[in-house]
Order: structure tokens, then C-alpha cells, then sequence
């Protein structure tokens, strides 16, 4: 390029330095978006029932066989055992997944960015797919579950919505090939998840123990920094960073309101988690005086 009469060196070598810097981010994108379709339907819905069924006979064995006839001698009240044995099952879930997710996650070779999280894995390793409808078929059953099984509670209606949000989200992600975005957000809440039911479950087997209550601000603190902390940056790379190297990916819409939808479920249910934490503290505040 010839440089115009009055430019300065700088002022041309900044345009070149523009000039390469559109051109490499447009064979960027050009290079980095291969074409994907959808086409193993057949196939993920029968590993998903295979999976479904494993997980809800697992369920079944565990508690009813396991875990209720060891513990059972220790609850007076048949229904703190019933809730306790589903604690157990959730957190012994929650940490095979959580291991098994990063296990994949290390043995991956993409980084955590906007262009590589929604670049579609076409590449996706038979593991990394059966962890994946494995997660999908947990969250069928655990929708299952709370409909027609577990006694209705007063969260019925958000638990219903946040399965139901997940189970859009890991099915959604699965037809687009965003199978890497999708492994993010299962290690956000699986971590926290294991902590979560830990206080349930120690709350349900001594109520207000000096265990229950360090695993709930443990539990807290582990959700604020995945949920509250690494989640709103992951928000940051799926629906800002990623229009830095795509031009509005396959399902980019829809895809970014599923993740938000998660978000603002994350800010609902912060709240009475910070009253219960205030109340246990008045009460601890109490008993000492």
C-alpha cells in the first residue's frame, strides 16, 4: 500500500497493523467454523435410556439395599431416613461425575475461550460422550423423581424448573456440537452439588450439628466463587468473547438465554441461602449469651 501525502511512518505502519489485524481475525473466523450436523439421534437416545435405566437401578440398589439398611437403625422417623438415603445417592453421584468430568476436562487439548468452547466437537471422545448422557439421563431422572416420587415441597416449582433448564440446555447443546461449553457447566455445579446435599444429609442424621454447619458455609463458599464468581465469566466468554471470532454461531440466541436462565436461578436461590446462613448464626449468637 502506498502511503498518502501528510501520513507520518506511524500513522501508515498503525494502518497496516489494522489492516492485519481485520484480516487475520476474518481468516479467523473463516478457518475456525467447519460445518456441523446433527445426525446420531438413533444413537444418543438409546444410550440415553441405557443410561437412565443404569442410573435408576443404581438409585433403587443404593438405597434401598445399601444405605437405608446400614443407617436405619439410627433414625427414629421413617421419612429423615427416606431423604437422608437420597442425599447419600445424590452426593455419591455428584462426586463419580465430578471426577469423571475432570478427568476429560485434563485429557482435553482445546483451551478455555469463546473460540474454542463453541468451536463443535466433532472429535468428541467415546468417554467424553457417554459422560455426557450420562449427565443428561440424571437430570431426565431426577425431573422424574420430583414429579412423581418425592414428597412435594415448597421448592417443587423451582426444582422442576431448574432440571427442566438443565435438561434443555445439555439436549441443546448436544444437537449444536457445544458439547465443551457444556462440560464447563457441569464442573461449575457438580462441585458445589457434592457440598450441597453433604449438609442436607448430615442435617437430616443430627439436626444443626457442629458437622452440618461447617459443611454449609463450606457449601457456600464453594457455590459463591463457582456460580457467583466463575460462572458470570463463563456467561462473559459464551455470549461476548465468542462474537469476537464468530459471527453469531449456530443457535447463538437461544443457547445464550439457556446459560443466563441458569444465572438468574443462581440469584433466586441465593437468597434464602443467605437467610438460613443469618438465622443459624442469630441462633449460634444466642446460645452463647
Amino acid at each position: 500500500f502506498e502511503r498518502k501525502k501528510g501520513v507520518s511512518d506511524y500513522q501508515h505502519l498503525l494502518f497496516l497493523l489494522q489492516l492485519c489485524r481485520l484480516r487475520l481475525k476474518e481468516m479467523d473466523v473463516q478457518e475456525a467454523k467447519p460445518e456441523w450436523r446433527y445426525e446420531s439421534v438413533v444413537f444418543d437416545a438409546y444410550t440415553l435410556a441405557l443410561c437412565f435405566s443404569a442410573l435408576a437401578t443404581a438409585r433403587v440398589i443404593l438405597r434401598n439395599y445399601v444405605i437405608e439398611p446400614v443407617c436405619g437403625s439410627h433414625f427414629e422417623v421413617h421419612n429423615n431416613l427416606k431423604a437422608f438415603s437420597e442425599n447419600a445417592w445424590n452426593i455419591l453421584y455428584y462426586v463419580v461425575s465430578f471426577g469423571w468430568g475432570m478427568k476429560i476436562f485434563f485429557e482435553q487439548e482445546w483451551s478455555v475461550n469463546g473460540r474454542d468452547l463453541f468451536f463443535p466437537d466433532k472429535g468428541m471422545s467415546d468417554e467424553f460422550h457417554a459422560y455426557y448422557m450420562a449427565q443428561l439421563a440424571f437430570y431426565v431422572l431426577c425431573l422424574y423423581c420430583v414429579v412423581f416420587t418425592h414428597v412435594r415441597r415448597k421448592d417443587y416449582w423451582a426444582m422442576i424448573l431448574h432440571h427442566g433448564v438443565t435438561i434443555a440446555l445439555v439436549a441443546y447443546s448436544t444437537y449444536l456440537g457445544y458439547t465443551r461449553a457444556g462440560l464447563i457447566v457441569f464442573l461449575l455445579h457438580d462441585s458445589g452439588d457434592i457440598l450441597l446435599y453433604l449438609t442436607r444429609a448430615l442435617n437430616k442424621w443430627e439436626k444443626d450439628s457442629r458437622g452440618m454447619k461447617i459443611s454449609f458455609k463450606l457449601s457456600i463458599l464453594v457455590l459463591f466463587v463457582t456460580r457467583i464468581g466463575l460462572y458470570p465469566y463463563f456467561l462473559y466468554l459464551s455470549s461476548i468473547d465468542v462474537l469476537n471470532h464468530y459471527d453469531e454461531p449456530k443457535g447463538y440466541y437461544i443457547f445464550a438465554a439457556l446459560l443466563y436462565s441458569l444465572f438468574l436461578y443462581h440469584l433466586a436461590w441465593l437468597f434464602p441461602v443467605l437467610v438460613t446462613q443469618k438465622s443459624m448464626a442469630a441462633t449460634e449468637k444466642r446460645k452463647e449469651e
